[in-house]
C-alpha cells in the first residue's frame, strides 16, 4: 500500500512531463502565429491620399489573342482555361478608364494587379511603362501580384489606354487592376504580400526547418522509418511550396517542371513508406502496387520533357497519384480508429486529410478549373502537417523521458538496494574472518606450545637421536608458523575493509623503518643467495609507522621469496615537493599484464616461491598492502615485464615543513637495470 508521499513523488514525473508538452506545443503554435500576426500589422504609409484622389478598378478589358481574334469586352479576373482559351501563348489585353483631371507632378501613380504574367510589356497611352519580356528569362511563365509606377506626365484627363501583352504559362489569365495613387495601393499591395507570399513562404521555411531536423535525427537513428519517411516527404514538399514563390527559375522551364514532377511523385511514394511504418502494417500487394505505378510515372517525366508534353502529362499523372495515395490515408484511417484514445494520431490523420484536400484544390487551380485569382493551399496545409507531427514527436519524446526517468529511479533504488546487501555481506565476512582469526589464536596457541614441548623432547640430550622425528617435528611447526601468518592475515584484512583500524599520523623517518623491514628478510636473502640492498635515506614523511611497516614488510617480503637469482634494491626517490616515492625493485620472473589486474586480489598467487620459502604465503599480503595505501592516502603502483622483474611504487606525502625542492614524479614504463653485483 503506497503512502501520500510516494504517490506525490511518483506523479511528479508526468505532471513535469505535461507541462513540458503543454510548453511545447505553445511555443510552436506561437512560431507559426508570429507570421499570421506579421501580416495582420498594417504598413504605415506616408501620408493619407487626398479626397479627390480616388483609386480607379479596372474589371473590363478587350482581348486579342495571338492569332488576332478579338474579344471586345471581357470580366476581370479572365482565367483563359476556363473560356476555352489556348494557354502557353501570347496575348494582349486593353483597358479604359477615364480621369476627371491630371494628377499634380508631385503625386506618384501606380498600376496594381493581384495576378498578372511575370512576363509582360505595359503601355499607358502609346508610352511603354514596363517590359519584363526581355530582363527575364523564358523559364517559368506564372501570375504573380505586381505594382508598376506610372509616370505622371503619361496621364492625362479623359479616357486613358492601357494595353498589356503577356506571355503565359499553364495557368494564364489577369486579375483586377487597380489605378490610383501610389501613396494608396502601396499599403494594399504590401499586405496582400505578407498575407499571400510571405506568410506562405515563412511558415514552410519554418516546417523545411523541421523535416531537415527529422532527416538529421534518421541518420543517427535508421531504425526510425517513420522520422526519416515524413520528414523526406515534408521536406520535398516544403522546398516545393517555397518555389511556387520564387520570382525565377536558374533551369529551362521544361527541366523546372520536371522537377516539380518528380517531387510529387517522389511524395506520394513517401507517404506510402510513412503510412506502412506508422501503422505497421503492410497489406499485400500495396508496396508492389506502388512501386509499380510510381516507376512509370518516373519514367513519364523525362519522355514528357523531350517530347514537350509536360502539361499532358501531368493532367494525367497528378489524379493517378492522388489515387495512388487514398490506400494509405485508408491505412491511417483505419489505425486511428483502432486507436481512438491517441488524439494525436487523429491529429495527424486530419492533417494528412487535409494535404489532400489542398492538393486536389491546387491540381483543380493549376489546371485552371479555378478563377486566375485563387491561391496554392497547399503551402498552408503542408505546415499544419506538420505541426500536428512534430507536437506528436515531442509528446514521444517526453513520455520516452519520463520512461527513463522511472527507470533511472528504479535502477538506483535497485543499486542502494544491492549496495546495501553488499555493504552487509561484506561487514558480516569482515566480522566472521575477525572471529574466526581471534577464536582460532587460542587454539593455535595452545598447539604451537606443544609442538614447541615436542621439539624440545625430540632434541634433548639424554635422548637418543631420531632423524624421522625432527623432520616430522620441523614440518609440524612450518605448518604451524604458516597458519599463524594465514590467522594474522585474515584478521589484518578484515580490520581494514571494516574500517576498524584507526590511522595514526606522525613524523616517520623513513631510514630506521626501511632497515627494520629490510632487517627481517635479510636472513632468507642471504639463505637464497641474493643481495637485499637498502639505499640511505633521510626523507621524513607524514604517515602511521605501524600501517606503512606493514605495507612495506610485505613489498620486501615478497620479492625476496619470488626471487631466485639477483637481487632486491630498497629506495626512496624525491616525487615533487610534497611527497616521496618508495621503491621495492626485484630481479624476479616479472609479471604479465593479465596477472597485474588481479594481483592486488585476495587469495591471489602468481606462481610459487623459491627456495626455503617455497611454502609461505597464502596471497593476502598484497591485498593488504593495497588496502592499507588506500586507507592512507598513498598510491601503490606496479610496473613489470617479464622475464625482467618487477617494480613495486608507494607514494607517501612528505612531513610538512621539510619537503625540499625535487623533481616532479615520474614513473618509467619499464623496472630500471638490476643492482649492481646482483649477479643479473
Amino acid at each position: 500500500m503506497s503512502t501520500p508521499g510516494a504517490t506525490t513523488a511518483d506523479a511528479r514525473p508526468a505532471l513535469h512531463r505535461a507541462r513540458l508538452v503543454r510548453l511545447a506545443v505553445a511555443f510552436a503554435v506561437l512560431l507559426l502565429a508570429l507570421p499570421v500576426v506579421f501580416g495582420l500589422l498594417p504598413m504605415p504609409s506616408p501620408a493619407q491620399p487626398s479626397a479627390t484622389a480616388a483609386v480607379l478598378e479596372l474589371r473590363r478589358a478587350a482581348f486579342t489573342d495571338s492569332t488576332g481574334q478579338r474579344h471586345p469586352d471581357l470580366p476581370l479576373p479572365d482565367t483563359w482555361a476556363q473560356r476555352g482559351q489556348a494557354v502557353g501563348q501570347p496575348g494582349r489585353y486593353t483597358l479604359r478608364f477615364t480621369l476627371a483631371a491630371a494628377p499634380g507632378s508631385d503625386t506618384v501613380w501606380a498600376l496594381r494587379a493581384e495576378r498578372l504574367s511575370n512576363r509582360h510589356t505595359v503601355r499607358l497611352n502609346g508610352r511603354l511603362v514596363a517590359d519584363t519580356l526581355g530582363l527575364l528569362p523564358d523559364s517559368v511563365r506564372r501570375p504573380v501580384p505586381m505594382l508598376l509606377a506610372l509616370p505622371g506626365d503619361t496621364l492625362h484627363p479623359g479616357e486613358n489606354t492601357l494595353d498589356i501583352t503577356v506571355q503565359t504559362g499553364e495557368r494564364a489569365g489577369l486579375s483586377p487592376l487597380e489605378v490610383g495613387p501610389m501613396e494608396a495601393l502601396l499599403p494594399r499591395h504590401h499586405q496582400f504580400l505578407r498575407w499571400y507570399v510571405d506568410l506562405p513562404r515563412m511558415l514552410n521555411a519554418a516546417g523545411a526547418g523541421i523535416a531537415l531536423f527529422m532527416l538529421v535525427l534518421w541518420v543517427y537513428r535508421r531504425h526510425e522509418t517513420l522520422l526519416g519517411s515524413f520528414g523526406a516527404v515534408a521536406l520535398l514538399a516544403c522546398l516545393r511550396n517555397l518555389s511556387y514563390y520564387s520570382p525565377d527559375s536558374p533551369l529551362p522551364g521544361a527541366w523546372t517542371d520536371l522537377l516539380f514532377y518528380l517531387a510529387q511523385v517522389a511524395s506520394a511514394g513517401l507517404l506510402g513508406l510513412f503510412a506502412m511504418a506508422r501503422t505497421q502494417h503492410r497489406p499485400r500487394g500495396y508496396a508492389g502496387m506502388l512501386a509499380l505505378v510510381l516507376g512509370v510515372l518516373l519514367v513519364c517525366g523525362p519522355v514528357a520533357v523531350l517530347t514537350g508534353t509536360m502539361p499532358l502529362v501531368r493532367r494525367w499523372a497528378y489524379p493517378l497519384l492522388l489515387l495512388a495515395c487514398l490506400p494509405a490515408l485508408w491505412l491511417l484511417l483505419r489505425h486511428a480508429l483502432r486507436h481512438p484514445s491517441r488524439r494525436t494520431l487523429q491529429a495527424q490523420l486530419a492533417g494528412w486529410g487535409l494535404v489532400l484536400a489542398a492538393a486536389v484544390h491546387d491540381y483543380a487551380y493549376q489546371t485552371g478549373q479555378l478563377a486566375i485569382t485563387h491561391h496554392y493551399a497547399l503551402p498552408l496545409a503542408v505546415p499544419v502537417l506538420v505541426l500536428a507531427f512534430s507536437v506528436a514527436q515531442l509528446r514521444r519524446l517526453m513520455r520516452g523521458m519520463d520512461e527513463v526517468d522511472q527507470l533511472n529511479t528504479a535502477l538506483e533504488t535497485r543499486v542502494a538496494e544491492r549496495t546495501r546487501a553488499l555493504d552487509q555481506a561484506l561487514q558480516a565476512r569482515s566480522r566472521f574472518l575477525a572471529a574466526a582469526s581471534h577464536d582460532l589464536r587460542q587454539p593455535m596457541a595452545t598447539l604451537t606450545l606443544l609442538l614447541q614441548l615436542l621439539h624440545d623432547r625430540v632434541h634433548s640430550a639424554d635422548r637418543p637421536d631420531h632423524p624421522t622425528l625432527q623432520a616430522l617435528s620441523q614440518r609440524l611447526d612450518s605448518a604451524c608458523a604458516a597458519m599463524n601468518r594465514l590467522l594474522a592475515g585474515l584478521l589484518d584484512l578484515s580490520r581494514l575493509d571494516d574500517g576498524g583500524l584507526v590511522v595514526r599520523r606522525q613524523a616517520v623517518a623513513l631510514q630506521p623503518l626501511l632497515q627494520d623491514v629490510v632487517g627481517l628478510s635479510d636472513a632468507l636473502a642471504r639463505d637464497k643467495g641474493l643481495r637485499l640492498i637498502l639505499h640511505p635515506t633521510a626523507a621524513v614523511v607524514d604517515s602511521d609507522p605501524v600501517l606503512l611497516a606493514q605495507i612495506l614488510r610485505n613489498l620486501v617480503g615478497n620479492a625476496v621469496r619470488y626471487t631466485d637469482r639477483g637481487g632486491v634494491l630498497v629506495g626512496v626517490r624525491p616525487c615533487g615537493a610534497a611527497a616521496v616515492r618508495i621503491v621495492v625493485h626485484d630481479t624476479g620472473p616479472g609479471i604479465d599484464r593479465p596477472g597485474q589486474q588481479r594481483l592486488f586480489d585476495p587469495f591471489v598467487r602468481l606462481g610459487r616461491p623459491t627456495g626455503p620459502a617455497r611454502e609461505h604465503g597464502a596471497g593476502l599480503g598484497l591485498a593488504i598492502a593495497r588496502r592499507g595505501a588506500d586507507l592512507l592516502g598513498a598510491t601503490l603502483t606496479l610496473r613489470s615485464v617479464p622475464g625482467r622483474g618487477s617494480r613495486f611504487s608507494l607514494v607517501v606525502p612528505r612531513q610538512p615543513g621539510l619537503s625540499d625542492p625535487a623533481p616532479a614524479c615520474a614513473a618509467p614504463a619499464a623496472p630500471p637495470p638490476p643492482p649492481p653485483g646482483c649477479g643479473c
